[in-house]
């Protein structure tokens, strides 16, 4: 860090992808070695092109934001040069990420028309001349054609980055080793578990969309199932842009630690419990006629006791005939009701209110390095970065990346609340500190000075008296 003049210096190689050393340089980088290149480079065109040949190391962003504890991150993106990149990296693909979003809206709606209004084919493949004769017979109209090609065209597109993801993925993964990649995806966590899972949302939209419409294209009987679950993944793959938007952007978060958290140990411990009373009110009902439920839909019907979607209606005469206990069929019942609705239902609900308070809480520091993160996700599926931020030059001759940030920003970053309340604390802290080295020195010096005063006021014993013989 240098400073010069009204502004700061910091060097920010390797700070980003863009600003990575370890790349090959091509280019301006090339053409330096026959002239004179000047110190530090200021235009866009002798800007020297990064290529990805060679392999690309973590740079610090891409390690911040694989950090679980977003409270240690939170502090270094709000210092410079951190929070001047962050800030301006984000604001120039917002827009971006704002338009993908309405687009993949607009897309689905129109899917979600059309598709339906398609559907009518199937009367048409249900006839006796079957599927071929219903090509034939089904009209097609020119606006819906045109729609559902536009509404193909998305899917595809996303189907290709899915593929291209998972070939960089797999080459990482030659490069570094798969243990080493295990371990880098593991120390992830529930962030790596919840953007994988609605990936997987995205793939499957696109592809139950082109299947469904191959299907429809042939006026297949079935197609309504596939045409079901692509809209239920592509409007749940919707989720995925929320992210984008600082006022919603921690309530993605507080799905996944609902759904991987809370959901998944309630699932485990309420699934035993299932079990336990299915098979136990199978079993009572087995020699009832008009009560006996077997299979799944024993455990179906158990379960909508739960949530109230069922009732239990004991049929009292047709327990006597057999000669059944009906009050122990009551017991078991009201146990299952206690156990399940009671207490498990309602420790799902605090354990839910419990993670919303703690996410909603860290909110601010979340979108924090949400908002960085964001950007090298977007640049790593469009393979590289078209954004260059403000007052970012680059010195061929050391290959390095430097920013200029006027002090005038240093200052009004210093200004903000949290910073000065940080500040106030240190100064708080220091001050306590020094004091307590001062008592201890002046302790020690009335110690000192009091044991001083104690020896001087102690009697002085006479001196011998030496006589001399003549």
């Amino acid at each position: 860090m240098n400073a010069q003049g009204s502004s700061v210096t910091y060097d920010v190689s390797d700070l980003l992808p863009m600003t990575s050393t370890h790349r090959n340089l091509t280019g301006s980088r090339k053409s330096s070695k026959n002239q004179t290149a000047p110190a530090a480079v200021d235009t866009e065109s002798s800007r020297p092109t990064l290529t990805s040949t060679e392999p690309n190391p973590t740079t610090v962003a891409e390690l911040l934001v694989k950090v679980e504890k977003h409270q240690y991150v939170a502090p270094i993106l709000d210092t410079s040069p951190f929070k001047n990149i962050v800030d301006s990296y984000w604001g120039a693909y917002q827009i971006l990420f704002a338009f993908i979003f309405l687009f993949h809206i607009l897309i689905m709606s129109l899917y979600s028309y059309f598709s339906v209004e398609q559907l009518a084919c199937i009367d048409y493949a249900s006839l006796p001349n079957g599927t071929a004769q219903a090509k034939d017979d089904y009209v097609r109209s020119w606006n819906s054609e045109l729609a559902l090609a536009v509404c193909l065209a998305w899917p595809v597109l996303l189907i290709i980055s899915d593929m291209i993801k998972v070939v960089r993925l797999l080459i990482g993964c030659g490069r570094v080793g798969v243990r080493m990649s295990c371990q880098a995806m593991w120390s992830q966590g529930e962030h790596l578990l919840g953007y994988v899972i609605v990936q997987l949302c995205g793939f499957f939209y696109s592809v139950t969309t082109v299947v469904w419409y191959t299907m429809n294209r042939y006026c297949l009987v079935n197609q309504d199932y596939v045409l079901a679950v692509s809209l239920i993944f592509g409007w749940v793959y919707s989720l995925n842009f929320t992210r984008g938007f600082k006022q919603v952007h921690h309530f993605s978060t507080i799905l996944q630690h609902i759904i991987f958290r809370d959901m998944l140990r309630f699932v485990l411990i309420y699934l035993f419990i299932l079990l336990a009373f299915s098979l136990s009110y199978g079993a009572l009902t087995q020699a009832i006629p008009s009560m006996k439920v077997s299979g799944v839909e024993v455990m179906f019907l158990v379960f909508n006791w739960m949530v109230g979607m069922a009732d239990f209606e004991p049929d009292s005469d047709a327990i006597d005939q057999v000669n059944k206990s009906e009050a122990f069929i009551k017991i078991i019942y009201s146990s299952y009701i206690i156990l399940s609705t009671i207490v498990l239902l309602n420790l799902l609900i605090a354990m839910m209110s419990d993670s919303y308070s703690g996410v909603r809480q860290m909110s601010e520091v979340m979108w924090k390095v949400g908002s960085l993160r964001l950007p090298l996700e977007l640049e790593a599926t469009m393979g590289r970065s078209y954004y260059r931020p403000p007052r970012l030059t680059y010195d061929a001759d050391s290959n390095k990346w430097y920013i200029r940030i006027p002090e005038a920003e240093l200052m009004e970053r210093q200004s903000d609340k949290d910073l000065v309340i940080q500040d106030l604390t240190h100064r708080i802290e220091r001050l306590s500190e020094e004091s307590r080295v001062r008592e201890a020195r002046i302790i020690s010096l009335l110690q000192s000075h009091t044991a001083n005063k104690q020896h001087q006021q102690q009697p002085v014993d006479d001196p011998p008296i030496i006589t001399t013989k003549l």
